[in-house]
Parts: C-alpha cells; structure tokens; sequence
C-alpha cells in the first residue's frame, strides 16, 4: 500500500475477512491473514447451493441479541450448569428448511471451526478503498447478499434461548449465543433437556464451578472452572452491560451492526 501510494497511481485495496487484495494496472497481489481449510469453503459452496433455490427471510436488526443477562452486583455463584446448543446456526438452516440433510450432514462432520467459518462466510463483508495521487478517493462496504440467513439463524437460536429461560425461571443466570447458564437444579435442567430434544436439536450439557460475576465500570467480568482434559482450567470472559449497545464479531466479528440486548 505504502508503494503505490508513493508512485502516485489509482488502485484499490479490498479487504475482506480473510483477506486484502491490491489492483492497479500493473498490479495484483492478494495477501491472506487468516488461513482456513479448503473444505470449510466446500461447506460454504454447498450452503450457497441450497440458498439460492430458497427466498430470503426479512430481518429487523432491532430484533438481533447475542447475550442476555442483567447482573448488577459482584456475587460468588458457585456450581452452575452449562446446557449448549451443538451446530446451532447449521441446525437452524436445516430444522428451518433452508438447506438440504445432505449439506447440513457434511458440514457437522467437519470440525467445529470449519462449521463455524463456513456458516460465518454468510455475513462476510468487505471493505473497498480506491486511491488516487497517494490519497483515499472512496470507500464502500460491500456486505454477502447472504446475510439474512446468518442473521436469521441468530434470531432463531436467540428465541430458542428466551423459551430456554422461562423455563430456568429464578436458575437462570445468563444467555451467551447458543448457551445458556443456571443455578443447579435437576428438575430444571431435565426440563431444559427435554425442550431441546422436542425441537429435534442437538445440545450438551456440561457442569462448571467457582462462577463468579465482577461488575466492573464499562463491563461484566465472569470467570468460571471448566474440567477438560483431566483438569479443571479457567474460563474467564467479558460480557457488556446490559444496558449498552456492543458490535459483535462470531467468529468473531463478523460484522459491526447495532444489537438490541434484552433483559
């Protein structure tokens, strides 16, 4: 960049998730910066496949929540219960008749970052910047005719977590995505197990302890012991406030739009 800069020539620099490409008359070089396996873009080729035969939902981005939570005090939890959707986003797509068993059978016998890359790609977007005489002359953003699905997956999945949360009642603690965290309580949990299962979904179930929440000036701190291979390792992480609006990223920020957070 700084090069075609310098010589003062007209070309263009698109950056994508995964990439950043440079076009000028005499050039063309394309840089990678998150290298992902060619079958996580197979499992992108065969969700597109289905796609394009289907109509595409309409989405109101003020319906979009990713996390639910309303912690307001530093409180020790203890043991707590992790139930998680398994391919939630996949799962949706097929449940909801977006894309065939066969494609939906190929992307969960990939690995769990290939299913979540692939499913991602549909609310890729880029980012288009022309240059002239060493100076920006345009941007644009240029966003994955996609999207609605991906979108429409996260709504789906967020309702599945509210019909979740009645049920947790006064053990709910917290919703993150596709995973939601209570206080122990058989009865709850079998209750919980036994919605999911009527929804034809896959899920797991794990058990955490030493769950503790820090309300700290511009976020929530929760930090909890996860046993994983023969130890217990800690899971800390940040969730904002409740009463904030954050820009997400999937896998990790997939895209920056404004999320509606529920209480």
């Amino acid at each position: 960049m700084n090069y075609l800069k310098a010589i003062g020539v007209p070309f263009e620099m698109i950056c994508s998730n995964y990439t950043v490409l440079f076009k000028s008359e005499f050039l063309e070089r394309k840089f990678v910066h998150s290298m992902q396996g060619n079958r996580a873009f197979a499992c992108f080729a065969k969700l597109k496949s289905d796609l394009d035969k289907k109509q595409k939902p309409d989405i109101d981005m003020n319906d979009i929540s990713y996390f639910v939570h309303d912690f307001k005090l530093n409180e020790y939890v203890g043991n707590v219960v992790n139930i998680d959707l398994k391919s939630a986003y996949a799962t949706v797509l097929y449940r909801d008749g977006y894309i065939s068993k066969g494609t939906f059978e190929y992307i969960c016998k990939g690995t769990k970052q290939e299913r979540l890359t692939s499913v991602g790609m549909l609310a890729s977007k880029k980012q288009h910047f022309t240059f002239d005489k060493g100076s920006i002359t345009g941007v644009k953003e240029i966003i994955s005719p996609y999207s609605n699905y991906f979108f429409y997956c996260v709504k789906r999945t967020a309702e599945i977590m509210a019909d979740l949360k009645e049920i947790a009642g006064n053990s709910y603690l917290f919703t993150w995505v596709d995973g939601i965290y209570i206080r122990p309580s058989t009865n709850t949990v079998e209750q919980m197990q036994k919605y999911i299962i009527q929804l034809n979904y896959n899920y797991s179930t794990e058990q955490l302890r030493n769950f503790e929440v820090k309300i700290k000036p511009k976020f929530v701190t929760v930090s909890f012991e996860k046993y994983s291979k023969g130890k217990w390792i800690e899971k800390p992480f940040n969730l904002p406030h409740a009463n904030t609006e954050f820009k997400r990223l999937i896998v990790d920020a997939i895209l920056s739009r404004k999320l509606k957070v529920n209480k």
